[in-house]
This record gives structure tokens, sequence and C-alpha cells, in this order.
């Protein structure tokens, strides 16, 4: 699922959480791939901690300012598995469970329940246009880089989705600050 710019509409309802700055993945339930198929090839023992028959949508990710960290690890062919180590799984859905937004987000964090690298990405309800615009600025302010909003109850689809919206500076926050104004 991909998201559209935030639009400018009420997002009262919605949920919200901060914006990766990863590389985006999918685990199949038995591999990793790249958001346009490429297979990943992390070492066993992080494939190891991720659910076999369970596909997850995510993030790999090393930290705020470490993209490049991230991607070094995701392209490494000598000493990959050192690499490794600081990359984390952010899940942000399960697109094969049943259910709304929620429902997936829920078996999402079952199914990742006592992993040391796969974590389900924090998510709370937006109160409305003021609550998103403080969250985004307290993102910014700690170095990330915007947030996401997802549609309550909201399907999973396989495309660009106005049920996920983005957030970045010059990139929908324009929106934002002149509607919370």
């Amino acid at each position: 699922m991909l998201a559209k710019m935030y639009d400018g509409r009420d997002p009262a309802g919605w949920w919200i959480s901060e914006k990766l700055d990863g590389v985006r993945a999918i685990w199949t339930g038995a591999e990793l791939r790249g958001r346009s198929g490429l297979r990943f090839n992390p070492p066993q023992w992080f494939a190891a901690q991720l659910p076999a028959g369970v596909a997850l949508d995510g993030e790999l990710w090393a930290g705020r300012n470490a993209l490049g960290k991230t991607v070094g690890a995701v392209v490494s062919k000598h000493g990959a598995d050192e690499k490794w180590r600081s990359v984390r799984f952010m899940v942000y859905d399960a697109p094969l469970a049943t259910g709304g937004f929620e429902d997936r987000l829920a078996v999402a964090a079952t199914v990742v329940a006592g992993s040391t690298i796969a974590k389900v990405l924090e998510q709370r309800r937006c109160a409305g246009r003021v609550d998103c615009a403080e969250f985004l600025n307290e993102v910014l302010v700690q170095g990330g880089e915007g947030v996401v909003l997802r549609a309550a109850g909201s399907a999973y689809e396989g495309k660009r989705s106005a049920a996920m919206l983005k957030l970045k500076p010059g990139e929908g926050a324009e929106a934002l600050r002149n509607r919370a104004e």
C-alpha cells in the first residue's frame, strides 16, 4: 500500500504514525522483498525472527538519519551479518489478514511479539489538524522525515491509496498548516 499526499482534509479519527526514512519491505511469510519485488538477503538469524507464513508490510530501518546505514546493510555482499545488526523491521500492516486496519495491525502485533528485530510501528488516533501539525513538528524536531495518516477501518490496497496519506515538508504539510491556522 502506498500513501498519497495529504490533501488538507480533517485527520480527526485517523491513525497517525511517524513516516520512517528506511527501505520499504514486504515479508512474504518466507522471504523479504522490496516494493519492486527484488529479493533481499538478510542473514539467517534476521529472517528467523520473522513469522513463517504471515505476510507483513513495513520498513527496514536503522533509525533517524540512518538511511545510508540501512541501504548499506540491504545491498551488502560482504560483512552483511554485522551491518544487519542495526536494522529493524518496523511493521505497519499485515496485508493478507482479514478486517480493517486495526484488525490487521493486531495480527501483526501478535505475530511479531517476542521478535528482537521486528516491531509494530506505534500508531495513535489523531485528534484533528492541530494535533497532526504538533505531531509532525515533534517528529521533524527529532530528525524524522514526516508523518503518515491511515483511515480507521480501511482495507489494504496494493496500490497508492487515499486511505493512507503522507505529510512531509514540501509534500502535504503546507495543506495542513494552511488549514490548522
